[in-house]
């Protein structure tokens, strides 16, 4: 009968210095590297052909009733993606301004590789109708967009 309980104990006794002294668990660690690339889309314009002076404003002067006028802006991709152009007005002053004063470009749906550039003739031509009109004044904001091809 002995026997039956100094098994036990002898047991109970090896687990509990066992606790005692047991390492801490061993862990390894495995990294892998990892990299990607992210398509980006990015458009800004310029006033000089080395893209160097962005663009803030389009200054387009005294304007006579029939007239058209041009100025040429740069356009630069400077994503990773290839980009078709596309153009529109917002925010006209005053509201009745895009009756008599037309926009236009040369650049709608062209393509832009990334990490290139190209010239875009932006016009504005005023009806002769704008001389029966109060307008003397104008202003809107060209948004240009590019979207990825």
């Amino acid at each position: 009968m002995k026997r039956k309980i100094i098994l036990p104990a002898i047991m109970i006794l090896i687990g509990l210095v066992g606790i005692a002294f047991s390492a801490p668990p061993i862990v390894k660690h495995y990294t892998v590297p990892s990299e990607g690339h992210v398509h980006t889309i990015g458009i800004n314009a310029y006033n000089d052909p080395n893209y160097t002076a962005p663009c803030t404003l389009i200054d387009w002067g005294w304007l006579n009733p029939g007239e058209e006028t041009t100025r040429t802006i740069y356009l630069y991709n400077d994503g990773n993606v290839p980009l078709t152009l596309s153009a529109i007005t917002l925010n006209w002053q005053p509201v009745e301004a895009p009756s008599y004063l037309t926009f236009t470009w040369n650049s709608e749906n062209v393509l832009v590789d990334a990490d290139h550039g190209v010239p875009a003739v932006l016009t504005l031509s005023v009806a002769l109708g704008i001389q029966n009109t109060t307008i003397s004044d104008f202003s809107f904001d060209i948004q240009i967009s590019g979207t990825q091809s």
